[in-house]
């Protein structure tokens, strides 16, 4: 397994050497898969069923992964350096000065210290960055590119309003560093939907069937649409995507979820109440909690002054 792994890895190295010289999306998606082979044995052992399940080389790899990321944080603090965020395979350190040669440097070190095969490096440089809960984050670089982890802005199965809505509050916060007027434009968005001024397109939630219907136990308002879509003889399973609205109205959710389609012909009205509570506020009450802000029916209050310097 070692001489696999190996194998894999120098594969990756290779493809990462090309992808130096070469702009192509086929190089990226070869490394990427590299990885995730590399990575599945990881799960492969730690797998009771699995013909060479080994608990120990499971909990080892782990616990190598720990020691080595507390090593490097050990060596960035003997360089005076702070450490943001630290987790599985990654780091972030907060710099003095905006002289990337310096991180380059403790990068070199690093490396040095670290085994055959192993090698950390280096992603980039974020004049501001957020780090809401672990493994939850959004970064801006020097070229005001976005980059976002385990955030809903990434997720498809959000209505758009929600998406918009972080996006622009992400924006305001990493870009002019100011929650003040990222709470305004929440509660502007907020005022929109109850007057119902927001497109209808911007509410539509894309969810995916990934299963037979017949083995969805829980009725999940795109299930229950799918089902009656094949009731009335039309086309669907596994792999379709159902785009649906919530309306207004009594009962359950799954009971006023309808087709776009089906909502635009009938001239219905949204819920503006759900898309609040349910797709806006916890896209964006996450980020405002950090910043002291928190919900109070549909008006955001400060409950104590955050300094960014807290957050950044």
């Amino acid at each position: 397994i070692p001489d696999i792994l190996k194998t894999l890895l120098d594969e990756r190295a290779k493809v990462k050497e090309k992808m130096k010289n070469k702009d192509d999306k086929m190089l990226y998606v070869q490394q990427w898969a590299l990885k995730i082979l590399a990575n599945s044995f990881y799960g492969y052992m730690g797998y009771p069923r699995a013909r060479w399940y080994s608990l120990e080389c499971a909990e080892s790899t782990t616990a190598w992964g720990r020691m080595y990321l507390k090593n490097i944080i050990e060596m960035a603090k003997e360089e005076d350096l702070q450490v943001i965020y630290g987790d599985t395979d990654s780091v972030f350190i907060k710099m003095k000065d905006t002289k990337v040669e310096r991180a380059l440097t403790l990068l070199e070190k690093v490396n040095a210290s670290l085994p055959e095969s192993m090698e950390l490096e280096f992603e980039g440089f974020y004049p501001r960055g957020l780090f809401v809960t672990k493994k939850k984050y959004a970064l801006i670089d020097d070229n005001q590119s976005f980059i976002t982890k385990g955030l809903e802005i990434v997720r498809r199965d959000w209505a758009n309003i929600a998406k918009k809505t972080q996006q622009e509050v992400l924006e305001i916060i990493l870009k002019e560093g100011d929650p003040e007027k990222a709470a305004d434009v929440i509660m502007k968005v907020t005022q929109r939907l109850k007057k119902r001024e927001v497109d209808s397109k911007d509410l539509i939630i894309y969810t995916r069937l990934t299963m037979p219907l017949s083995q969805y136990k829980a009725l999940a308002p795109h299930v229950y649409i799918a089902k009656k879509m094949r009731e009335r003889g039309q086309d669907v399973g596994v792999g379709s995507t159902i785009a649906y609205i919530v309306t207004e109205g009594k009962g359950l959710i799954r009971d006023r979820a309808v087709l776009y389609d089906e909502f635009v012909k009938r001239g219905l009205l949204y819920d503006a109440d759900y898309y609040i509570e349910n797709q806006l506020l916890p896209a964006v009450m996450r980020i405002m909690t950090a910043f002291g802000y928190s919900k109070d029916g549909l008006i955001y209050q400060k409950t104590e002054q955050m300094s960014l310097e807290k957050w950044f």
